[in-house]
């Protein structure tokens, strides 16, 4: 009889573990959103100022049998986002210094990662992932974290007006 019930309780603890694993993906739905603007990724912030960062990096991977991961910049200054403003990998926040600058793909699937912090090691502020469709699809189009595509970069939850 402990057998039994020691099984069942293992399977009733395993089960709200992968049940609760699904809900913790809301750190990620954040108010930022992505297009495709002559060739490049321009992301657009929608949020409340952040706090002040002294370190940014956006790596992307693709989505391909022959799987290629790469760091598109590294960059480190002093800088906050206010709401409405929008950098590239070309054009980044304003006192952020670029260490490493290459373009991201734009010719197929990717997964695109953005992160601030105090430091490369220390990546401590704004953790934002982009699972993108093919770019021609958020060309003059904006793509949410959440997946969600608009022809507006802030109509997802958290956005503020700039207005």
């Amino acid at each position: 009889m402990t057998y039994k019930r020691a099984a069942s309780m293992f399977v009733a603890l395993v089960s709200c573990i992968a049940l609760s694993g699904c809900l913790w993906s809301s750190p990620n739905e954040q108010p930022m959103s992505v297009t495709m603007r002559d060739g490049e990724f321009i992301f657009h912030w929608c949020g409340a100022e952040t706090k002040t960062f002294q370190y940014a990096q956006i790596k992307f991977a693709s989505y391909s049998p022959e799987r290629t991961d790469g760091v598109a910049f590294q960059g480190s200054g002093r800088a906050s986002l206010e709401p409405g403003e929008e950098f590239s990998v070309g054009s980044p926040p304003a006192g952020i210094q670029p260490d490493v600058q290459n373009l991201i793909p734009s010719d197929h699937r990717l997964m695109i990662f953005l992160r601030t912090g105090s430091s490369e090691n220390e990546l401590n502020g704004l953790r934002i992932q982009f699972r993108t469709p093919h770019p021609a699809e958020v060309e003059g189009r904006w793509l949410y974290p959440s997946g969600v595509i608009r022809d507006e970069p802030c109509g997802m939850r958290g956005a503020v007006t700039t207005e």
